[in-house]
């Protein structure tokens, strides 16, 4: 089988090769990018007016658990509902309208429990769709944290203005995509073919068949080039 891969190599790797062209330009003239808006928030806790050493440090502590939290609730159907009922008020959408702009799928958390920082993140196929969500999202977040630790005074705080937009295409996926799907049928129709054949290709076939030695056996002969005659 290895000499049967051998001997069909380069078919095989000129498939590859043109069904991860094929992938690459699907991904090119059907696959949509997506867009990934992101700020960067603060999340605080106030536990007194003391603003010595020590509860500054507690304050610090507290919030770092609630960042656990944070990160567990947010593709909750509270969050979500909350959010998409904010985005249809901010562009003036009825609120009986039934199609749901804000889904769980699309918001994400980036956080370190090292850091009081963290970033909310809302995926869509517009750049500008992605940012308008994720406000929504940020605001939904602020408005219901408190609820869900139990606490009246734990606060969300944007750090930045305007979000940050990371573009995501898909071309390497679709051409490696593309590249093994060709070279596994390329593969597949070389088995195939030669397991489908039965034609007798060596000596010890034919004597497996007839159950008789094989003395002689002719082999096949390969046409060489003539060489031209030197004219005296």
């Amino acid at each position: 089988l290895v000499n049967l891969l051998l001997k069909n190599l380069v078919i095989i790797i000129l498939i590859g090769i043109l069904c991860a062209l094929l992938g690459l330009g699907y991904s090119i003239m059907r696959v949509k990018p997506v867009y990934t808006a992101s700020k960067s928030v603060m999340i605080r806790t106030t536990l007194s007016a003391d603003n010595s050493a020590s509860a500054l440090s507690d304050q610090a502590r507290l919030s770092k658990i609630y960042l656990g939290t944070i990160s567990n609730i947010i593709r909750g159907d509270e969050i979500i509902e909350s959010a998409d009922k904010i985005y249809k008020e901010q562009n003036e959408i009825p609120e009986t309208a039934k199609k749901k702009y804000v889904n769980s799928g699309s918001v994400g958390m980036i956080y370190s429990s090292e850091s009081l920082i963290f970033k909310l993140t809302y995926t869509d196929t517009s750049a500008d769709l992605a940012s308008l969500k994720l406000d929504a999202f940020i605001s939904a977040v602020s408005s219901k944290v408190g609820v869900f630790v139990q606490a009246k005074n734990v606060y969300i705080i944007e750090t930045q203005k305007e979000s940050d937009i990371t573009e995501t295409k898909f071309y390497s996926k679709y051409t490696v995509l593309g590249l093994f799907a060709g070279v596994a049928i390329s593969t597949l129709v070389v088995f195939l073919i030669y397991f489908l054949d039965n034609t007798v290709k060596r000596k010890d076939e034919m004597e497996a068949i007839t159950g008789v030695s094989v003395v002689a056996y002719i082999q096949k002969e390969v046409d060489k080039p003539k060489k031209a005659k030197n004219k005296k």
